[in-house]
């Protein structure tokens, strides 16, 4: 079975458990309105749902241990897009956990998405399971990772991110190479010839500072 067909298995049980746990919670919650009289009996409830919650996480976790280099398993992003009077429906995706390649330059990630459904009865599904390939970043990198740390992504619109990633992850494989310079100088024009827009001019801004602190200084 392929890697990303048996992360998909795990996730699946995930979900159906966690769909089976807030079921079962919300009946509780019920049950209790209508017959217990002791005021914090909503509290230990919950209480206690939080606690299974995490096991059903922890579990599931050390069920991909074996599949993966690294376990994250944690949200990474999420929206709402419907909700209303009694309805709701949110998309979440979680960054599932990282994969080593041949290349030591690159790793495999993986992310998932699910699909939370609140309308009366509760749902939350697997949608689906991807992965992508991305660049290292870390203490082999030095130059790019302390750019990365200087760069305002608050301020980095979504439309410009995926180019502005690409010229980071160039930067990197440059620099795993031995190739900094050329790597510095590269990301310079293609940033000085889109200085037009504010984004790029925050990443540019942070390059010159990233070059000083590191003496590069030409």
């Amino acid at each position: 079975m392929a890697l990303e067909e048996q992360i998909r298995e795990i996730l699946c049980k995930y979900a159906e458990r966690i769909t089976t746990l807030e079921q079962e919670y919300r009946r509780k919650i019920q049950e209790m309105q209508e017959t217990e009289q002791e005021t914090e009996w909503e509290t230990r409830i919950r209480d206690e749902k939080e606690d299974v919650e995490m096991k059903i996480c922890d579990e599931t976790r050390n069920r991909l241990e074996p599949l993966l280099d690294e376990v994250v398993f944690e949200p990474f992003d999420s929206c709402t897009p419907w909700s209303g009077m009694g309805f709701r429906h949110s998309y979440i995706v979680y960054k599932v956990g990282v994969k080593k390649t041949n290349d030591v330059r690159k790793v495999i990630v993986f992310f998932a998405e699910f699909h939370e459904a609140d309308y009366g009865d509760y749902k939350f599904e697997l949608e689906r399971v991807w992965s992508e390939e991305q660049v290292v970043v870390n203490e082999n990198t030095p130059f790019t990772q302390m750019l990365v740390e200087n760069i305002p992504w608050l301020y980095i619109r979504d439309i410009w991110r995926p180019n502005i990633e690409k010229m980071i992850a160039d930067l990197a494989i440059a620099e795993y190479d031995g190739r900094l310079d050329e790597g510095i100088n590269e990301m310079k024009k293609r940033l000085e010839a889109g200085l037009w827009i504010y984004d790029y001019c925050h990443v540019y801004r942070a390059l010159e500072e990233t070059i000083k602190s590191f003496k590069l200084e030409e």
